[in-house]
């Protein structure tokens, strides 16, 4: 069979290899290897296994033998009590074959020499017998080498004694224990061979000419052929152009697919990986390195999972690379790293012999536990896909993506903004947007065809478009007549100003006004001055009226008096008869004193005098009272009349005056002064001469106003009121229409155009008249429509709410806490895992490996080849540990004589493999994963060799070829984002105009920063990345913002991140946040511990103080606040502020509205100081770079109790410390006793509140929450 011949070749290759290696037929004479020629060699046995390193010391052999210079380097070692070792070569010699032995690997220090014979020639061969692997180093500092051994690995010539046993049937094998010792070892040798005449000397050499890998793996093809045959590999090159036959074994042990819902898979990791349970031999290819990391990592979990034993296999330049990889997801835990030249095997038994529990949540393997975990795990991962997605897809009809829409929507930040509707955005295609642009297109050719701005146009308002031949010839005529009637106008209204210092109208409203209060002025002159500076008429009306209630109350008092008693009794002397009524009885002398002032139907009697005196009292009283007011109002006897105010001409009054003040209002509207003050003027003669002239001015008026009310009816009065505008303006427009009507054509056909827009898009037209740039409209629509677009998209997606600033990082927190938890539970599974494959194995592991390990832990390790260490604990290794790692050359030696087998060999391939490296590892393997190195599309790394011997080719050619093409999981976003190049360049015109430092496209030695800002005084730059979340993952996004933080925080700048998409959402309130970020965070210092007594540890912990004048600069668009709301902004900066300091700032004039503030409970006044309401106090400390002082005396008590407890929540500071930077920050250099005091009786207040401990003057922050 042609694969037996082929294993064959390669079993005999293999042997000839063995055949030509040093390791049977050793020439020590070779020109690279170095003879040492001091000490027992047992000794350098010894001091080398022991761990100790041995220096190569030279010997210079120019005027010595070299037994007389080895004697005085060994006498001079003795002295010095130093262990060094010499070779046989002269110095310069030595350093060269030290030079180039320090570029080879697998160096190895022989020990004893074997002379045999090997044929009947007699002629001898020299084989080494043990071999040690060593590490060379060249000592920089001292010019000088040494040796040292690798991890206590020492190996007897394996190849050598299998040699002598099928030859000779000589057996010189032995045991290789911790007391292994070369003396017994070499006698036992000579024992063996003596019958021989065979021979054993002390020859030891340095050497890299020894390879016994290659005998291992030529005792892997002669004992392991039945297996070897039956590989995919194998048979491929046997039946190289057979069609039929099935390369690719599949076994019947498929893994569950039970746990592929826990692993971070997208839709081709998933499908990849449900063919590889079906335990497919596979090549897998990817086009990013990145990828083949991701869907490797997924693999392994897959395999562990499911309980199944994994060898990874490398060679030497893959070493550091799957090192990483394991360290980077977490998998040390799991993974046993076997090489002889890099396994520490005190660490592994330490690891195996204290691994007694396998410590997890059992609470994690709950079945609801998982499903809850994997649904909203997924849940996160895929909203955040979708939501890119959403970003990202070009969507129909017009093929274009929210992100690009949002890229052209900054790309016109220069054009202005119009605020219109564009019904169904997002159903537009190209045609209809085309229409749009061409109806735009229109306008603006109507509009240049008008020779002037459009508001200037004689006819600007005109909107009759049933304008026919009569019409328009009427029309023409009346304009024409009408330009003639404003010089007589001019004339008649000049001459009132002049004669009765009127002012002059400036439009035909105001004409109508004037005319209004000349028709007045006759009557308002009659008016006493000191009616027109009554301020309210109805409290004056309610006076006078009060008074006329008086009058009809005493009135109807006097009459009841009449007719009760008679009216002669208001001729009785009502004082003197109050006087008498003081008495308690009265006498009957003053009873008939009354007599004749009653009727004589009345009786009188003590109780009707008593009745009538109260009566006259009430009266009387009355009438002194309407008296008094008569007398204080005698201002207004003019409506006086027997006894009342006549309030009907009153109210006359009050209307003339009233209309008088609304016309003079009027006229204050248009900048015209007339006031009652003027009406002195009009004496009787200007009185008389003020008919004519008012007829002059109305007769001009009423021309005007003819020709008007015609031409009106053709005009829009919202756009064009002929009652309003400036008589100057108007007279120009009639002037203009009447010499060129022919104009109103033009006009006709901007209104028009200005129509069909409007039609087309509501307001459309006279959204973009508001500018008067009419070239550029085409732009200024295209932006409002890039912003209703991308708003339209985001609004109609549920997710875009989901992601807005602060909800989309609390999505990825969200998102990073359930992947914790995805991994949490993929570790317990696995620990469950490795704890059941411990009980099972319990009765192997205390019979075999445990026992062993504990041997090794109690005995002190010299030699223990890891060969044997893997074959004594292998339950302990399959056991605990699901993935192997070792190199490929070293398989067959590690693990010839132990049964492992392996349920994947995952080969991490190069291009230089061969199918004879790889055989060893596959036959011991039900399943293999080929990774190859080469990316896709990648042409110079996709040359292939078309080789049957090179295994990368073989395996392309035999095993299923996976391809999987996908975008980066990791993204490097510390770099200059082109594609936010217009959001990039809109934020510097904005931060601009905030008088900050700008600089783009930073470049760092991590990457390029979009933007970086500071303050003009500040130390500290804010980063500004402009992120576009151009991710493929979630996770890539996570990764991405963890290496920018990472990186800016090396770099000293706080760190400032814009989701453009976000930002865009609510760009006012979003660039708000960044300057607030940037004035916030660019005033720190960039660590805290670096502080010095020249930079307080406030420096770091405080903002600066900023005062209310430069406060107020600070306020955004405080042209268009109210003046109570800049106040409140100024306080909300620098508050506690005392409030003297404020008031004297802001000025008596703005005081009322600082008041308004207090009222409205915005603000409170404790202690003299100013506080905002509901507004956390904060510590300020003063400005560093201007050696400033913030007076003591200025700051507030709860102010500078805030600073010390935020300065001790950060350490535990002295009482003496603490005062003096608190004191240092607010600038002061000295301190004063008052000073001390003061905020030593603050930390006492903080002491008494529970705020702070005091132990032996040490404050100490107590967290009370």
């Amino acid at each position: 069979m042609e694969n037996q011949t082929k294993v064959n070749l390669w079993t005999e290759e293999l042997l000839n290899k063995c055949k030509n290696n040093g390791l049977v037929n050793f020439n020590f004479q070779n020109e690279v290897n170095l003879r040492m020629t001091n000490y027992q060699y047992d000794e350098i046995f010894s001091l080398l296994m022991n761990g100790f390193p041995l220096k190569i010391n030279e010997l210079d052999l120019t005027n010595k033998t070299l037994a007389q210079a080895l004697d005085d380097a060994t006498n001079e070692d003795k002295q010095n009590k130093k262990n060094h070792i010499y070779t046989a070569d002269d110095k310069n010699v030595q350093r060269e074959k030290l030079k180039y032995l320090l570029t080879k690997n697998n160096l190895i220090l022989t020990f004893g020499l074997l002379d045999y014979f090997e044929d009947k020639n007699m002629n001898i061969k020299s084989a080494p017998l043990v071999l040690m692997p060593i590490k060379l180093e060249y000592i920089e500092n001292n010019n000088s080498y040494q040796i040292s051994n690798i991890n206590h690995e020492l190996y007897l010539n394996d190849y050598l004694i299998n040699k002598l046993i099928e030859e000779r049937r000589i057996d010189i094998s032995y045991p290789l224990e911790s007391n292994f010792s070369l003396i017994e070892y070499f006698t036992y040798v000579s024992t063996k061979v003596r019958n021989y005449h065979f021979s054993v000397n002390n020859g030891c050499f340095i050497t890299c000419l020894l390879n016994q890998e290659i005998f291992y793996q030529y005792k892997d093809f002669q004992l392991n052929q039945k297996f070897i045959l039956d590989l995919p590999i194998v048979k491929s090159i046997s039946y190289l152009n057979s069609e039929f036959f099935n390369f690719n074994k599949i076994t019947s042990s498929k893994l569950y697919n039970q746990y592929l819902s826990l692993l971070n898979l997208d839709n081709d990791e998933y499908k990849i990986l449900k063919r590889i349970n079906q335990r497919e031999n596979i090549v897998l290819r990817t086009n990013l390195k990145e990828n083949k990391d991701h869907l490797l990592l997924n693999v392994i979990y897959d395999f562990v999972l499911n309980n199944k034993k994994i060898l990874i296999t490398y060679d030497e330049n893959n070493y550091l690379q799957i090192l990483k990889f394991i360290k980077d997801n977490s998998l040390e835990e799991y993974t046993l790293d076997l090489s002889k030249n890099n396994t520490n095997k005190e660490n592994i038994i330490n690891r195996f012999t204290s691994q007694d529990n396998l410590d997890f949540d059992t609470k994690l393997l709950e079945q609801s536990r998982i499903d809850e975990t994997v649904d909203t795990y997924y849940l996160l991962k895929n909203d955040f896909k979708k939501f890119i997605n959403a970003l990202r897809k070009n969507n129909e009809p017009l093929n274009l993506s929210i992100n690009k829409a949002i890229d052209e929507y900054y790309s016109l930040d220069k054009y202005p903004d119009i605020l219109i509707d564009i019904p169904n955005v997002n159903l537009i295609d190209e045609k209809q947007l085309s229409e749009y642009l061409q109806y735009i297109s229109s306008f603006t050719s109507s509009i240049e065809d008008l020779k002037c701005h459009y508001l200037d146009h004689p006819f600007y308002g005109f909107n009759n478009l049933n304008l026919n031949q009569e019409n328009y010839q009427e029309l023409k005529e009346k304009i024409i007549l009408l330009s003639n009637e404003f010089e007589p106008s001019k004339v008649a209204f000049s001459n009132l100003e002049k004669t009765f210092s009127l002012p002059y109208p400036q439009t035909l409203k105001s004409m109508k006004c004037i005319l209004n209060i000349i028709s007045l002025i006759p009557d308002l002159v009659k008016v006493p001055t000191f009616y027109f500076e009554i301020k309210d008429f109805n409290e004056l009306f309610n006076n006078l009226n009060y008074h006329n209630e008086l009058f009809n109350e005493l009135t109807n008092l006097r009459n009841k008096i009449i007719t009760l008693y008679n009216d002669k009794v208001f001729l009785i002397d009502y004082k003197e008869m109050h006087n008498q009524m003081l008495e308690n009885k009265l006498s009957r002398k003053i009873i008939h004193s009354y007599k004749n002032y009653f009727a004589k139907k009345v009786k009188i009697d003590e109780t009707i005098l008593r009745n009538l005196s109260n009566d006259l009292d009430e009266y009387y009283a009355l009438n002194d009272k309407i008296n008094s007011f008569v007398k204080e109002n005698e201002k207004y006897n003019d409506f006086y009349n027997e006894g009342i105010y006549d309030l009907d001409k009153l109210k006359e009054r009050y209307s003339l005056i009233k209309s008088f003040k609304d016309y003079c209002e009027y006229l204050s509207s248009e900048n015209l002064s007339f006031s009652y003050k003027k009406l002195e003027i009009f004496n009787e003669e200007k009185l008389s001469l003020l008919p004519t002239y008012r007829k002059q001015c109305q007769i001009a008026f009423n021309h005007i106003l003819k020709y008007i009310n015609f031409i009106k009816v053709y005009f829009d009065e919202q756009l064009t009121d002929f009652y309003t505008l400036p008589l100057s303006e108007l007279e120009n427009k009639i002037n203009k229409a009447s010499k060129n009507f022919a104009s109103i054509n033009d006009y006709l056909n901007f209104y028009l155009s200005l129509k069909k827009i409007n039609a087309k898009l509501p307001s459309l037209g006279n959204e973009l008249l508001k500018y008067n740039e009419f070239s550029n409209y085409n732009y200024i629509f295209m932006k409002r429509f890039y912003y209703l677009y991308a708003q339209k998209f985001m609004n109609d997606n549920p997710l875009f709410k989901n992601y807005l600033e602060d909800s989309f990082y609390k999505s990825l927190e969200n998102y990073q806490d359930y992947n914790k938890n995805r991994l949490d539970i993929l570790n317990a599974l696995i620990k469950n895992n490795l704890k059941l494959n411990k009980q099972n194995n319990l009765l192997a592991l205390r019979s075999f490996d445990i026992p062993y390990l504990n041997i090794l832990k109690k005995e002190k390790l010299n030699v223990l080849p890891l060969e044997s260490f893997i074959n004594n604990a292998k339950n302990m290794i399959m056991s605990l540990c699901p993935i192997i790692l070792m190199p490929i050359n070293e398989v067959s030696s590690l693990l010839y004589r132990s049964n492992y087998h392996f349920d994947v060999n995952i080969i991490l391939a190069n291009e230089n493999l061969l199918n004879i490296d790889v055989i060893p590892s596959e036959f011991r393997s039900d399943q293999i994963i080929v990774l190859d190195p080469r990316l896709i599309n990648n042409k110079q790394d996709n040359l292939i060799y078309q080789n049957n011997e090179n295994f990368l080719y073989s395996a392309l050619q035999t095993l299923n070829v996976i391809n999987y093409i996908s975008s980066s999981y990791k993204e490097n976003l510390l770099k200059a984002n082109n594609i936010d190049i217009s959001l990039k360049d809109h934020l510097i015109k904005k931060l601009s105009n905030k008088d900050l430092l700008i600089s783009k496209d930073v470049s760092t030695p991590y990457g390029i920063i979009d933007l970086l800002v500071k303050t003009p005084t500040s130390k500290r730059p804010t980063a500004v990345i402009i992120d576009h979340l151009n991710y493929f993952s979630i996770e890539s996004s996570i990764d991405s913002f963890s290496k920018a933080n990472e990186s800016l925080e090396k770099l000293g700048f706080a760190n400032y991140r814009i989701i453009t998409s976000t930002y865009f959402q609510d760009e006012d309130k979003e660039f708000n946040k960044l300057l607030d970020f940037i004035i916030v965070h660019t005033v720190q210092e960039k660590n805290i511990h670096k502080v010095t007594k020249s930079k307080p540890i406030m420096e770091a912990l405080f903002k600066e103080y900023i005062n209310p004048k430069d406060a107020y600069y600070l306020i955004q668009d405080k042209e268009n606040k109210q003046i109570k709301d800049v106040l409140l902004e100024i306080l909300n900066i620098c508050s506690p502020i005392k409030k003297d300091i404020f008031l004297d700032i802001i000025g008596v004039d703005n005081v009322s509205y600082f008041s308004s503030l207090i009222l409205e409970n915005k603000v409170s006044v404790m202690n003299n100081f100013i506080f905002v309401n509901n507004k956390e106090i904060e510590f300020k400390r003063a400005r560093s770079d201007k050696n400033k002082i913030r007076e003591l005396d200025t700051i507030s008590n709860e102010e500078i109790a805030q600073g010390v407890l935020k300065m001790i929540c950060n350490k535990d500071l002295y009482v003496d410390e603490t005062i003096k930077l608190i004191l240092l920050s607010l600038g002061y250099k000295k301190m004063n006793q008052q000073q001390y005091f003061r905020i030593q009786n603050i930390i006492g207040e903080l002491i008494d509140e529970n705020k702070l401990s005091n132990n032996n003057d040490l404050l100490h922050y107590e967290n009370n929450n």
